[in-house]
């Protein structure tokens, strides 16, 4: 993770990546991801207003904790509609 996080650290088409949470894991939950864009529907932007009370997403209000309850709904919603 360490290595993966200094090559995004140093790549210029991110500004400024923050770790925001940091912890030993017994599996991977996002083994099947790869940078990509998300779509703009209305069941992404439900998610969204559920766990930021807002529409659009700003992850500098979020805390690790709330970041990854988001991305576990967003996994799930992705395989929900791979699997339609």
């Amino acid at each position: 993770m360490n290595q993966i996080y200094h090559k995004i650290a140093t790549d210029s088409r991110h500004k400024k990546p923050e770790i925001i949470g940091y912890q030993e894991i017994s599996h991977r939950e996002f083994d099947s991801w790869n940078m990509g864009y998300l779509q703009n529907t209305e069941s992404l932007r439900e998610l969204f207003y559920q766990h930021t009370k807002s529409i659009n997403f700003d992850p500098y209000n979020m805390n690790g904790e709330r970041a990854l309850s988001l991305l576990l709904d967003i996994r799930d919603e992705i395989k929900r509609a791979e699997a339609q």
